[in-house]
């Protein structure tokens, strides 16, 4: 087997508990652009959010962020990528959970604007080191600023599931509707998703799908699978994906995954 890519999640699969690289993860990755493999990060996260992680890594990487509406380089910010949402669906989801009143993030050309700061903004903010914008009505900023690249709902899973089904009986399939934690639920344009960005890097590198590796934690990373011939799902991931996984490695904390890279690339 020669892998030539590998595309990786980032929370829960790459970055510790403090959002950071491990310096395992530091070591490995030096060694596999040593040995000419190629690197991309696959996270949900927005574009600046996931910069630190390609800084501490220390190479231009290509960042899939938003589960795959955007592409854009870490350091010299070429844009290979960006899908947003149709206006009038994402104005739809705002009011359905604006209705419920749902904590809700809307992504506008990689900033973040929220109704009012919740614990659900200032933990986000923490962790992803961005702040948010507030503004009270979200479809004026739709209006003033452009189309959503993403739009996330935070709740109960029970709770987000009935909206789930909900928000489909009034957007159908025009979306793409995936969860990055049981407790968020995104929207996005309907092709996005990681799998099509790591497609489209590879297909710019002359890297067919028997020669990627990809490696996630949680249902957004479905997507992800469908773009490698190796998919390895982490030891803490969702069950789901463990059952789509060709491996399942350790927990992040156990250095699940060096192990990966370990045992299919170097």
């Amino acid at each position: 087997m020669n892998i030539k890519l590998v595309a990786s999640d980032l929370d829960g699969t790459l970055l510790d508990d403090s959002y950071q690289v491990p310096q395992d993860v530091k070591n490995t990755v030096k060694a596999m652009v040593n040995k000419g493999v190629a690197i991309a990060i696959a996270t949900g996260r927005m574009h600046r959010s996931a910069i630190n992680a390609a800084k501490q890594l220390k190479t231009d990487v290509p960042i899939i962020s938003y589960n795959g509406a955007m592409i854009k380089r870490a350091f010299s910010g070429e844009v290979l990528r960006h899908v947003t949402m149709p206006e009038d669906k994402a104005k739809i989801i705002v009011d359905l959970a604006m209705a419920k009143d749902l904590p809700i993030h809307v992504y506008i050309n990689d900033e973040l604007f929220v109704p009012a700061m919740t614990p659900l903004t200032e933990w986000y903010q923490k962790a992803a080191t961005v702040k948010a914008i507030v503004y009270p009505y979200l479809n004026e900023a739709i209006d003033n600023f452009g189309s959503p690249t993403k739009i996330l709902i935070a709740s109960e899973p029970e709770i987000l599931e009935k909206f789930r089904l909900e928000a489909k009986v009034w957007v159908g399939n025009s979306l793409y509707i995936t969860k990055s934690h049981r407790q968020l639920l995104e929207f996005l344009a309907a092709d996005a998703g990681k799998g099509e960005g790591v497609a489209m890097i590879a297909n710019s590198l002359g890297i067919s799908k028997e020669e990627i590796l990809c490696i996630g934690d949680n249902l957004n990373d479905l997507s992800l699978f469908d773009a490698g011939a190796v998919k390895i799902a982490m030891g803490n991931a969702a069950e789901e994906l463990k059952a789509a996984a060709t491996w399942v490695t350790y927990n992040r904390e156990d250095g699940g995954w060096c192990a990966a890279m370990k045992k299919f690339v170097l």
